[in-house]
């Protein structure tokens, strides 16, 4: 609860303060310093002179360094193109390849092909980034050439095991053509040490206790292929294609004192996950706009294997071992038109269609007998046919206001086969309008309204074990997709010439929320609860500090305060979401000089927690969780980056509260805590482009 009210302080400073006070900026109606392009507000342009202070080796850089802008990358899991836009553009056009996560992408891109980077409203960028207050567009560069980037890292834990990491890429330009090619290899250890402790309530001593020890990795190797042309009547064309393998090896070795005995657990995860897709888009000058013609196909294996095996020192084979295996395939098509219409107003009408299969087993065995057990719903087969049409039109009211309209029409077809059978149809409207208005000093305030639809997630029509957690979650054939209707207002104002100001409030007003309900069997899964409602105030500052005589310092502050309330199947009370924290809070300090910077960050966020049938899962984040770096530029296309996370060595927490038979009664039966910690993480750097 402290540390809720605390983060919720910490909001309230950083929403409220640059609204109140403005004493050290020039008077409104002031001219901008000469030269000066920067608008650091809902809409403006930030050209590439403005990030040299920061020595920028790639676009992700640049983005990141745009003043008040919070990168979202999208979900690329999501079925369909519009989830997985994130809120970056190149060109003005979405990046054409789905699976590519956006972090590659711009990590991809030289700083020295960026003209100009561009922040403005999703709406202006089409009915995928309509719930977008800011997307930036990334303009680059078509002159003729060959550039890349190669990155190269070693990391250490605190076992003393070293780990090296290592991407580069190259794009070759000639008039209309262009060739990229990317390849990486990166690893993520993070080995642990941690303790388990088991209690009965009101009693202070365990009665059971597990040190334990946890080695991790996981490997990612990627490579992709890129071609675009840019030609007059076909006005341009591209052809990705991308494969990645990601890996994640998990064991955890279990010392259980319970008493006078003790005995050593074994948990260990293999998990091997195969993607490919490949895809293309033609933009056609047509009809007095541009048409724009989309395919993509894309395939995900994956094969998990677990495997929990108790007391291994005795010599009795006893545990259990899980197999998962499935295949998900989409199949996308797509048609955009878009064009000025009368009054400078501007309009996109599309179609979009998708087919998407999920074919899943799951094998749950029981070591001492080698029997099979069986599971509510773990032979399944899932698949969705879905259309989607939708259409845009921004028009100006006046000079100083904007309205942004679009309305989307969903229909699908789903049915589910196997141990389980469901069909069913669904057909929604999404409408959604967004007003933009300039106010008085400086002040840009948007305000919209959207309906949305959530996606159904394919892997939760299957059961499946967590055997390290000893639980069972079950599969929900009936479950449907969530609704609400989401509305937002946002106000910010520049500060400090290319400082930002931002707050943002929004309520949801949801039905068919997706949390936990009771199943068949005594287990829970996904399903919904219902009506709900989530009211969120996000604020987000950024100070740049020459003017108080801190030459290229800057700081900047994000905080968000969301409260939610839904009706708890089990105890028939108001109770929060699951998983969503009250409160999160980041600060971070930068300063660039002529051949290094150096700075901090800190974050940190309330616990969450998840509402299970007979269980709290209490989930506490690292508070704080601080990094620092220090870099240093040996010339105008190197940096080389010394970096330490986890720097006060704050280990990462979870309490699960259990209850018998469920949470209908008041008094839990037992408490577990688990405590891991991993220390502090130093790394080392190299990026350089060509």
């Amino acid at each position: 609860m402290t540390r809720s009210c605390v983060m919720a302080a910490v909001l309230a400073s950083t929403a409220l303060a640059p609204f109140a006070a403005s004493a050290q900026e020039a008077a409104p109606g002031a001219p901008p310093a000469a030269g000066d392009e920067v608008k650091a507000t809902g809409t403006g342009t930030f050209p590439a002179a403005f990030f040299a202070p920061f020595a920028p080796r790639n676009a992700l850089d640049m983005v990141l360094r745009v003043p008040g802008f919070t990168l979202r990358l999208g979900n690329a899991d999501s079925r369909g193109f519009a989830q997985a836009a994130g809120n970056v553009v190149i060109n003005g056009k979405r990046p054409s390849s789905k699976s590519d996560p956006l972090v590659d992408v711009l990590e991809r891109i030289p700083a020295n092909r960026v003209v100009r980077i561009e922040i403005g409203p999703g709406q202006r960028y089409g009915a995928d980034y309509a719930g977008e207050v800011q997307v930036a567009n990334v303009v680059l560069s078509a002159e003729d050439g060959v550039s890349g980037n190669v990155v190269a890292a070693l990391e250490r834990n605190f076992a003393g095991r070293l780990t090296a990491s290592a991407d580069g890429s190259a794009s070759w330009i000639s008039r209309r053509h262009t060739l990229a090619l990317a390849g990486s290899y990166t690893n993520g250890p993070s080995d642990e040490v941690g303790i388990d402790r088991l209690f009965l309530p009101g009693v202070a001593d365990p009665i059971s206790v597990r040190p334990k020890t946890i080695v991790i990795d996981e490997p990612v190797r990627s490579v992709s292929f890129n071609y675009a042309f840019d030609g007059e009547t076909l006005d341009s064309a591209h052809l990705n294609l991308r494969y990645a393998r990601t890996g994640f090896d998990y064991l955890e070795d279990l010392k259980t004192v319970a008493g006078p005995t003790s005995a050593r657990d074994v948990f260990r995860s293999d998990y091997v996950t195969d993607e490919f897709e490949i895809g293309a888009d033609a933009t056609l000058k047509a009809l007095g706009g541009a048409t724009e013609f989309v395919v993509l196909h894309s395939r995900r294996d994956r094969l998990f294997e677990d495997l929990f095996a108790f007391d291994v020192e005795s010599g009795v084979v006893d545990g259990f071992s899980q197999i998962l295996d499935d295949r998900l395939t989409e199949t996308i098509g797509r048609i955009t038109h878009s064009r000025a219409v009368l009054g400078g107003a501007s309009l996109q009408v599309g179609i979009e269609g998708a087919r998407n299969v999920l074919d899943s087993q799951v094998q749950l065995s029981d070591l001492a007998s080698g029997a099979a057990i069986d599971l509510p719903v773990d032979d399944v087969t899932v698949s969705e046919d879905r259309a989607e049409a939708f259409a845009t039109l921004g028009f100006g009211v006046t000079d100083k206001l904007r309205i942004e309209t679009g309305l989307r029409f969903e229909h699908s077809r789903l049915s589910v086969t196997g141990d389980a059978e469901a069909e069913r149809t669904l057909s929604f409207v999404k409408p959604n309008i967004s007003l933009l208005w300039e106010a008085p000093d400086q002040v840009s305030v948007q305000l919209s309204i959207e309906r949305t639809v959530s996606q159904l997630d394919f892997d939760d029509f299957v059961s499946f074990a967590e055997l390290r957690d000893d639980r069972i979650n079950g599969g929900n054939a009936e479950l449907r997709p969530q609704r609400a209707w989401e509305v937002k207002l946002t106000a910010e104002r520049p500060i400090l010439r290319d400082g930002v100001a931002r707050i943002t409030l929004e309520y949801d007003r949801i039905s068919q929320l997706q949390d936990r309900v009771p199943v068949e069997g005594g287990f829970d899964a996904p399903g919904n609860l219902g009506s709900a409602d989530l009211w969120a105030v996000d604020a987000t500052l950024e100070l740049p500090l020459d003017r108080i005589g801190i030459a290229g310092g800057r700081i900047t502050a994000q905080s968000s305060l969301v409260l939610t309330t839904v009706r708890d199947p089990y105890t028939l009370e108001p109770r929060r979401f699951s998983g969503v924290p009250i409160a999160s809070v980041s600060v971070g300090f930068r300063r660039d000089g002529k051949r290094t910077a150096w700075g901090f960050d800190l974050s940190g966020s309330s616990e969450s927690t998840s509402f299970r049938r007979d269980e709290f899962d209490i989930s506490l984040s690292r508070f704080p969780d601080a990094s620092v770096f220090y870099q240093i530029r040996p010339d105008d296309k190197s940096t080389l980056t010394f970096s330490l996370s986890n720097l006060f060595d704050v280990p990462t927490e979870r309490r699960r509260v259990f209850f018998s038979p469920d949470r209908s009664q008041d008094n839990p039966v037992l408490i577990e805590t688990r405590r891991n910690d991993s220390h502090l993480v130093p790394r080392i750097s190299y990026k350089r482009s060509f």
